[in-house]
């Protein structure tokens, strides 16, 4: 459940919020685009109830899948001071359970029904999502429906909750970003209820009483004030029968009090500044824009675009490439009432805040003086049309679309967004730029990075009082019925002479396709003393080509709202790409440029170097980077090609690195050999091994590559404990765990899948790991538990944080769990509910073309041969209790972990 505010573009409603600043982006001749508006809301239907419950339906049947959601017009928007973070608060409390649905059983039973579920909050409204195979819609309603009216919300489950709220609030706090913003936003607001975070003052959410939240709950939560949305395989007619069945008979509530606070002008430039403890500074301008529903928007999104989306960006080419600033960025969010204009920057290392925002000021005066060249204008209607097409892959992000925007203004503003943006012009630009960026209307945030130790005191540490443990029940929930098997597919494989492999699967429901490939050059091949030359190398093949420079190269991609990218991990160098199916030729050729005729510019190198360099110099402050790489420095011996070095060891190599160095790692393992590729979507087999025999098939094979070494991972003889002080951090991150003996290819694989869903590999909202950290005992926002397995064993780990006072406590749980796991076992229904969750959710991960890229790239990869998605569902089923107890014994060593601290850290043992 997590809430959202404005930072950056890409942190900024990831997934969820698609326009404005977070804008769908997409295609580019008229008639796709307006085959693409028109797909969006093509077969939308909207039904309204007797009792005012909308209803937004739409029948997409690629996949046997649907996504259910209800959406309140409630957010932070509707609070005051007194009952700032109620509705983020309520609901975590909807959780909990309500007069049919016991504490804990909602999240239990869309767990075993193979559900991704959650739910946000936001400043304009919350939501409550599900995702499901399409026989299982009425249990979603079901849920919903009960949830609307009758959930309980007793005091023993807001004092449970309290701590938990408190975790996600510390955990925040511990983000420089996320501090610079709120502050930003603060000042700039003096009046409207967005000047304060969605998640709520502190005090606010420590002090609310039971009594308030109930009467907010009642006041807000009703058919009248909601609106369901249904996207995917059902049909209409049916599907609103169940709806009047399960929501018509709710009575409506009183007409919510409605927000008519409006901003006063602002009369000249405010400034904030923040000192926190940090490795680089970063700077945020931000101007007072329109609501998203004013005519001005569509620019001023196109405009947020321009400035601050991809590469070829302005203040990416004018702050990133002149290595002022390791990021940038500008968003325009999409809000009910007027809300903000961002741009926001971070220093390279030895650049001051005034550079940085001297920097970000010149592009704003620049945007206000002179027009945007019909190229950058192109390109970001190009993008901005390209996203819908995207959108059109999965019922779920069709859904967010059309439920945000009802909530937002009214979920037709999608049907003539597209042809409102085409219609732009470079005058448009020139004219929001002067309207809405004004010295007078705006407000400047510099976070200036501390040693530590502010004036803020150290952590509060959590109260005292006693909290209250659930009253669980040994009800269980019904387990259902097992999912349908996944059916035979269409898929062709085939192998080019070279010895490339091709997997293809067509799927003709969306004019896009989706690529995912891997090729020999993982960092586990790096040379002896140049650490994190695979990942420079990968890096590079995109940065400049013998017939196209970096720049070049990535406007032939944005141009179309298409990507392309390539990076290292351990084991291989990875390929991605995303393209609509009109340029299926173009992302071809630019894939095998890059791989055959990379340049390694060495300006283009330094530059990400330097980035590189920002990012370590990041980590230095960060608890959770700086846990994991004290975590794996202690799990994999000296000399060990998996061990990362320390920060100061990692960032003197990458100074050391040199174009030679890139080139000749290059050279030395780049070829066809041992290389993957899988592209699913709208392209048939033959025209891909057309098109890949004609740009790969004369490439010739590389008899210096080396084949990725076997790598043994010792078990450590004790548990090593390390602490790593953070000072001036409202949260302690833990990691607990150790090197293990799992590969991908073993025969426990799928028993030690089950195992690790059972203590914390589905996160917090359902698991042994969960329920008594987070639920029980509202240590923790997460808890997370995960067995690494791979080509070489992997490690087991779980990961978590806490506010510092809690540590002991929460480490102390977390081994009395593994220790009870490991030594009694775990139970038949536990098995069971994993196994249902498990293949209940598998034909979820099919729904996109990327998604089913991914799952067949893996099978390849990892040899688990060419019926392992029809296989899949009874690889699990087979797993007994014996054999998950068996793979505990085997593959949880408690009295050899290793446990890592990082933040502000408790003196005194922590056992």
């Amino acid at each position: 459940m997590k809430v959202r505010t404005p930072r950056r573009v890409s942190c900024l409603l990831a997934g969820l919020l698609l326009l404005g600043g977070v804008a769908a982006r997409a295609a580019q001749a008229p008639p796709a685009s307006a085959r693409a508006a028109s797909a969006i809301t093509a077969g939308v239907k909207e039904t309204t109830l007797p009792n005012g419950l909308k209803v937004l339906t739409k029948e997409v049947r690629n996949a046997p899948v649907v996504s259910f959601s209800v959406w309140y017009k409630v957010g932070s928007r509707n609070e005051h001071t007194g009952i700032t973070g109620v509705s983020h608060l309520l609901e975590h409390l909807l959780f909990k359970g309500t007069k049919k649905y016991g504490l804990g059983e909602i999240s239990r039973t869309l767990f075993v029904n193979g559900a991704s579920f959650n739910a946000s909050t936001y400043y304009d409204w919350t939501n409550y999502y599900e995702t499901l195979a399409s026989d299982r819609l009425e249990l979603a309603m079901q849920i919903e429906a009960d949830r609307m009216t009758n959930s309980r919300i007793d005091k023993g489950d807001l004092d449970s909750e309290m701590s938990v709220v408190r975790s996600e609030l510390e955990g925040r706090e511990n983000s420089p970003e996320t501090l610079l913003s709120q502050a930003v936003t603060g000042a700039a607001f003096q009046a409207h209820p967005y000047q304060w975070p969605i998640i709520g003052w502190r005090t606010d959410v420590e002090n609310v009483s039971r009594d308030a939240i109930y009467e907010y709950y009642k006041r807000h939560y009703g058919p009248n004030n909601a609106t369901v949305v249904i996207v995917g395989d059902f049909e209409t007619e049916q599907a609103l029968s169940l709806v009047n069945k399960h929501f018509g008979k709710i009575k409506p509530i009183p007409t919510p009090p409605q927000v008519y606070t409006t901003e006063p002008p602002q009369r000249g430039e405010r400034r904030v500044t923040v000192r926190r403890a940090g490795a680089l500074p970063m700077v945020t301008v931000a101007y007072r824009g329109p609501a998203a529903n004013s005519p001005d928007f569509y620019a001023l999104d196109l405009l947020s675009m321009i400035l601050g989306s991809g590469r070829t960006s302005r203040l990416y080419q004018n702050l990133v490439e002149k290595q002022i600033a390791s990021a940038a960025d500008a968003s325009a969010p999409s809000m009910r009432d007027a809300f903000l204009v961002y741009l926001s920057a971070t220093a390279r290392p030895g650049v001051t805040p005034e550079k940085l925002e001297e920097a970000l000021l010149a592009e704003v005066e620049r945007a206000k003086t002179s027009l945007v060249s019909d190229a950058e204008l192109a390109r970001a209607k190009s993008q901005t049309e390209a996203a819908f097409v995207f959108q059109n892959e999965s019922v779920t992000s069709q859904a967010n679309q059309l439920g945000f925007w009802q909530m937002t203004d009214d979920w037709r503003y999608l049907t003539t967004y597209l042809d409102r943006v085409r219609a732009v012009t470079p005058a448009d630009i020139q004219r929001v730029a002067q309207k809405y960026f004004v010295t007078d209307e705006r407000t400047v945030g510099h976070f200036i990075p501390t040693s530590g130790g502010g004036s803020g005191g150290p952590p509060p540490r959590e109260a005292s009082a006693r909290v209250e443990k659930p009253k669980r029940g040994d009800r269980p929930v019904p387990l259902p019925k097992p999912s349908k098997t996944v059916g035979q597919r269409n898929v062709t494989r085939f192998k080019l002479d070279n010895g490339i492999s091709v997997v293809v699967q067509e799927n003709r429901s969306n004019p896009t396709f989706s690529l995912r490939g891997s090729l020999g050059g993982g960092s586990i091949l790096d040379p002896q003393g140049k650490p994190g030359l695979a990942s420079l190398t990968a890096s590079m093949l995109s940065r400049g080509t013998e017939k196209r420079s970096a720049l070049e190269f990535a406007t032939e991609l944005e141009s179309v709202g298409a990507s392309l990218s390539a990076s290292a991990d351990a084991l291989a160098t990875n390929l991605t790409a995303q393209a609509q199916t009109k340029d299926f030729d173009r992302v071809m050729d630019l894939m095998a440029e890059m791989l055959r005729q990379p340049a390694f510019p060495e300006a283009d190198l330094q530059r990400l170097k330097g980035r590189i360099l920002a990012g370590l110099e990041e980590a230095k402050t960060d608890p959770e980077s700086l846990a994991s790489r004290a975590f794996e420095r202690a799990i994999y011996p000296e000399g060990s090609p998996l061990r990362p070095e320390t920060l100061e060891e990692a960032a003197a190599a990458i100074q050391g690195v040199t174009r030679d160095d890139v080139y000749n790692f290059y050279r030395n393992q780049y070829g066809p050999d041992g290389m993957i590729l899988v592209v699913v979507g709208d392209v048939s087999a033959e025209r891909l091994r057309t098109a890949l025999e004609s740009r790969l098939g004369s490439w010739p094979r590389n008899p210096q590559a080396k084949p990725i070494p076997t790598v043994e991972v010792p078990l450590q003889e004790k548990g090593v404990r390390t602490v790593i002080q953070v000072p001036d951090k409202s949260e302690t991150a833990i990691i607990w765990g150790h090197a293990g003996g799992l590969r991908r290819s073993d025969p426990d694989f799928y028993a030690t899948q089950v195992l690790n869903l059972v203590l914390g590999g589905g996160g917090a909202l359902n698991s042994r790991l969960g329920n008594v950290i987070r639920d029980e005992q509202g240590l923790a926002y997460s808890v997370f538990s995960f067995f690494d397995s791979s080509l070489y064993p992997g490690p087991f780990q779980v990961s978590l944080g806490t506010n510092p006072a809690n540590a002991e406590k929460a480490i102390r749980s977390l081994q009395a769990e593994i220790g009870r796991v490991r030594e009694q076992g775990v139970t038949q229904r536990e098995v069971d509910e994993a196994v249902a969750y498990l293949t209940g959710r598998f034909p979820l991960r099919l729904e996109t073309n990327s998604g089913l890229a991914e799952i067949l790239w893996l099978a390849e990869f990892f040899n688990l041969g060419p019926d392992y998605i029809e296989k899949y569902a009874d690889y699990y089923r087979a797993v007994t209790v014996a054999d998950v107890n068996a793979a505990a014994k085997k593959h949880l060593q408690p009295e050899r972990a290793t446990l890592i601290l990082s933040g502000t850290v408790p003196e005194g043992p922590v056992q």
